[in-house]
């Protein structure tokens, strides 16, 4: 201004970068760099290569993220201007100023590193990283010599843990390629790693072998509060996670996770939380009832299939077939869907239904009776399938449960180191569906007689199933156990409908006139009414009686 040379000064509002983190301006400065060339040597195409050829994207759509990620990337500074982090292992020659990164220094620097941690790059002078004799490559100088200050990208570190792990870890090692020969390795992670860990994994692992580093890459979205709103702590609507394992346990947050559709957005919330909660406690009942009533029973107690009873034949066919819908569903990385089938599992076709039908066998009939055992022996598949199904959800549910029983730690230390049950095709599943409509239809027509208070339970009612020609034929099979299927006191079987008739069941209701059996709780028409047996049944007084 003294000069004259200033046209005009003043203070202006306008548009400039700012610090993400601290909020303040940025001030640009033009300095020398480190960078990966990403087109040298094809180093791009071949990362494209491994996106389209080598790696399965889920959700399918997040493979054109990382390709226009890569494809349109420019090279990579690798270094950066901060007090923390791994030192980049290169010096700079004073008498000509050439940065020089050579691998005897490196290498040094890297031994350095492993003994005494990432800060001996900065605490030790760099006479400590020279070998002996060590010249400059560019102008033969002896030195001085200084070091780099700049440390690495801490992308690039993330991007290195891959080779970082298989290089310390030989048993990893070995893991890992096993796992890309045969099987999967899996990166999880969120959609803005397309441009940072996914992206910085790839770019490292084919700079060095020509291949991605992964089999699997696995997009989830992002976790928002009940409502739906991205968490802030500003907005006071952030769960912290170790206050939500604190009141819940990791557990039910663990379920939580993996109940979810992870390649959507999901929702958290105490309301949310406690929903998982309860679904907890309904696998673990389902487990201590299956615990509580094989104390007494090992796999060489159990029984082939053609010596089950048609009811737990039926049932152990179902069991098969959603052993073997969850294990597809795993294998899909579907885990949602898998927990869907296993929470199912324990609720509708175990609790509700095949665990009711079998109390009175498990309860009343002598330990070595064939139709206890038979039932026992659905209990054992049901409880080493469920905990091997639980596992990757519920680690110390399952495994608790799997320690609880003695033939199971002998099979195998822990449910985590177990295999799966093998289980034949799952054929005739249709037939326990066809049970449960039959079930159904007869619970419909007690439900009325419940409500208007005629019958305090389905105990006290004898029904009468009128149905097609077809259906009886079906039914005449398992006119032994159908009282026992029902949960009823008696059950005939009519064939009266003409074939089509809709709902192909008309179901009568009366209440029985039989005594109740004060050990069973069945309504039976071989009750005693006088005697040392009165009040007992045939059945239990057998029992009884075999046991003195």
């Amino acid at each position: 201004e003294g000069r004259g040379r200033i046209l005009t000064a003043g203070k202006i509002v306008h548009s400039y970068p700012h610090c993400w983190r601290c909020r303040g301006p940025v001030i640009f400065r033009a300095t020398d760099q480190w960078f990966m060339v990403i087109d040298r040597e094809g180093h791009r195409a071949r990362a494209l290569a491994a996106i389209e050829q080598e790696v399965r994207w889920d959700p399918p759509a997040s493979q054109n993220r990382i390709r226009e990620s890569v494809r349109e990337r420019p090279d990579w500074c690798l270094s950066r201007q901060r007090s923390w982090g791994v030192g980049i292992p290169a010096v700079y020659c004073e008498a000509c100023a050439a940065p020089l990164l050579e691998p005897p220094v490196i290498e040094r620097a890297a031994a350095a590193t492993r003994e005494h941690g990432s800060d001996v790059w900065f605490e030790q002078p760099v006479e400590r990283f020279l070998p002996q004799g060590f010249r400059c490559p560019n102008c033969g100088a002896a030195g001085p010599f200084r070091k780099e200050t700049d440390i690495l990208d801490v992308w690039f570190d993330s991007g290195s843990t891959h080779r970082a792990v298989q290089a310390t870890h030989p048993e990893l090692r070995a893991a890992w390629e096993r796992a890309a020969a045969g099987g999967r390795v899996a990166y999880f992670e969120g959609p803005d790693q397309h441009r940072g860990w996914f992206n910085s994994s790839l770019m490292v692992s084919v700079g060095i072998t020509g291949h991605a580093p992964y089999t699997d890459v696995l997009t989830h979205g992002w976790v928002l509060d009940s409502q739906g709103f991205a968490m802030h702590k500003s907005k006071g609507n952030y769960l912290a996670l170790q206050e939500v394992v604190d009141k819940y346990g990791a557990e039910i947050v663990r379920w939580w996770a993996l109940a979810t559709d992870w390649r959507s957005d999901v929702r958290v919330g105490d309301e949310i939380l406690q929903r998982v909660a309860d679904a907890y406690r309904k696998v673990r009942n389902t487990f201590r009832f299956l615990l509580g009533n094989l104390g007494d029973f090992g796999p060489a107690d159990g029984l082939p299939d053609d010596r089950l009873t048609r009811v737990d034949r039926a049932f152990a066919r179902r069991l098969a077939a959603r052993v073997a819908r969850m294990r597809e569903e795993y294998e899909a990385l579907q885990f949602h869907r898998a927990l869907d089938v296993l929470l199912d599992l324990c609720t509708v076709d175990l609790s509700a239904v095949f665990l009711d039908v079998a109390k009175d066998r498990l309860y009343t009939l002598a330990p070595d009776d064939p139709a206890r055992r038979s039932a026992q022996t659905v209990l054992w598949r049901a409880l080493h399938d469920l905990a091997l199904a639980a596992a990757p959800a519920l680690v110390f549910t399952a495994d608790e449960a799997w320690q609880h029983h003695p033939a199971l730690v002998a099979e195998c230390e822990s449910v985590h180191l177990a295999e799966w049950r093998a289980v034949p095709p799952a054929a005739g599943e249709d037939e326990w569906t066809f049970l449960l409509g039959v079930r159904d239809a007869v619970n419909a027509a007690i439900e009325p007689l419940r409500a208007s208070r005629e019958l305090a339970t389905t105990n006290e009612a004898e029904v009468e199933i009128h149905t097609t020609d077809e259906t009886a034929r079906r039914l005449e099979a398992y006119r032994a156990e159908l009282v026992g299927l029902l949960l009823v006191a008696g059950a005939t079987v009519r064939a009266t409908l003409p074939k089509g008739t809709d709902p192909g069941l008309v179901v009568k209701v009366t209440k029985t006139r039989y005594p109740k059996c004060e050990r069973c709780w069945t309504y039976r028409a071989d009750v005693a009414t006088a005697g040392p047996e009165r009040g007992l049944c045939a059945r239990c007084t057998a029992v009884l009686a075999a046991r003195r």
